[in-house]
């Protein structure tokens, strides 16, 4: 799924792809766009919807700034009832989980094992 992204590259990053997905870590529970780049992963959350779920709080949240592909310790793949779970480690023992989402008949289980693939063929172990 491509989106438009509104977080700015880093000088030579490319986004490989990205996906709706939810960020699992903490409350309220922000929906937005889970973005593979070529060197790293990171969260972009949709403020409009949120605000009307979750009200202004949901806006002053900070934006999960994303992990380094060269600080991911380990990714896998994790049930929620929520979508088809990611849950990323980083070197420091930091976890991050998050839930792709779908619609209708469009399976969340292929661009979570897309991204799953692409991160653990790119990260030192």
């Amino acid at each position: 799924m491509s989106a438009k992204i509104k977080s700015p590259l880093m000088p030579g990053e490319e986004i490989v792809m990205s996906h709706i997905a939810t960020f699992l870590n903490g409350f309220p529970r922000p929906s937005g766009y889970l973005v593979l780049t070529n060197q790293r992963i990171f969260f972009e959350k949709k403020g409009a919807m949120n605000a009307a779920a979750f009200g202004l709080l949901s806006l002053a949240m900070k934006d999960f700034n994303g992990i380094p592909l060269s600080e991911i310790a380990s990714a896998h793949a994790e049930k929620s009832i929520a979508g088809a779970g990611l849950s990323v480690t980083t070197r420091t023992g930091e976890e991050f989980k998050f839930a792709l989402n779908g619609f209708g008949f469009s399976s969340k289980e292929k661009p979570r094992d897309d991204m799953l693939s692409y991160i653990n063929s790119h990260i030192s172990k």
